[in-house]
């Protein structure tokens, strides 16, 4: 049987997956899960071979159960309805097999444990019909090939690297993972690039401040027409109140209006002249 092109799987040894990477599809479980296939399609064929047989034992049990030509009777044995029962079954039955098969390839150890039993007791019910009297004789060659492949599929689901990668798989579904993690970028394609957004000029009316030309700013001070921060100019003060005079001049034009003081420089004028 060829090997399976699942990108998933390598056809080879694989080495270890990374630390918190999905672990890859082991080669035991995509042989056994091709195998599975086999079973099915052999089932299908079994069942249409053998489909005048299965007719044959609804009309027995109809007999057993219900007397001829009533309407119970005919009921069960109506083509249309054993029909659609075979059909319906058949249906059941694969659709159960390939939902244990897809979640055994996603590494869930239950489903590959029933998946397991299941190939045992197809493998332990072809051997016995082997001894028994199938009609036709025909039917009996899908029949063994389903049953083969049911022996190579619960000899592959038991592997030791099967079991080893349900429980890699499990160990990968409990790990936390970033939800929202970017995805990495795909090679040659980059993020897009924007243009830088252009500078907005002054408002009208406000001329810009700045140095000279010719005079680059000096590093680490700040740009004219601000003080370095601490510093403050010196106040201009207030101007001279120009209406007010002079104290001087004030003295000067200020009248003597004190007689007591006059009275004393008369008295002392006349002592010097006595003496």
């Amino acid at each position: 049987m060829s090997a399976s092109i699942d990108p998933g799987h390598g056809t080879g040894p694989q080495p270890d997956s990374p630390e918190g990477a999905k672990p890859k599809l082991v080669e035991s479980i995509v042989i056994a899960s091709e195998l599975w296939l086999v079973v099915i399609v052999a089932h299908v064929v079994t069942v249409i071979a053998t489909f005048g047989a299965t007719r044959d034992m609804y009309h027995q049990v109809a007999k057993q159960s219900y007397t001829p030509g009533s309407a119970e009777y005919d009921m069960i044995t109506s083509g249309g309805v054993i029909v659609g029962l075979v059909v319906v079954t058949t249906i059941i039955e694969i659709g159960v097999a390939l939902a244990l098969l897809v979640l055994t390839r996603k590494g869930y150890n239950w489903a590959r444990f029933i998946l397991g039993a299941i190939s045992l007791y197809l493998v332990i019910s072809t051997f016995f019909t082997l001894f028994g009297d199938v009609a036709p004789r025909w039917a009996m060659i899908p029949n063994v090939i389903g049953g083969v492949a049911a022996l190579g599929a619960v000899v592959l689901l038991l592997r030791r690297e099967s079991d080893t990668y349900c429980k890699k798989m499990a160990q990968y579904r409990r790990a936390p993972r970033m939800v929202g993690a970017p995805y990495p970028p795909v090679p040659g394609f980059g993020p897009p690039a924007y243009p830088p957004t252009p500078g907005y000029p002054p408002p009208p009316g406000y001329p810009q401040q700045g140095y000279p030309p010719g005079y680059p700013p000096t590093q680490g001070y700040p740009p004219p027409g601000y003080p370095t921060p601490g510093q403050y100019p010196p106040s201009t003060g207030y101007p001279p109140n120009t209406s007010a005079p002079d104290s001087a001049d004030r003295d000067a034009e200020a009248p003597d209006n004190h007689p007591d003081d006059t009275i004393s420089l008369d008295k002392g004028q006349r002592h010097r002249d006595e003496t």
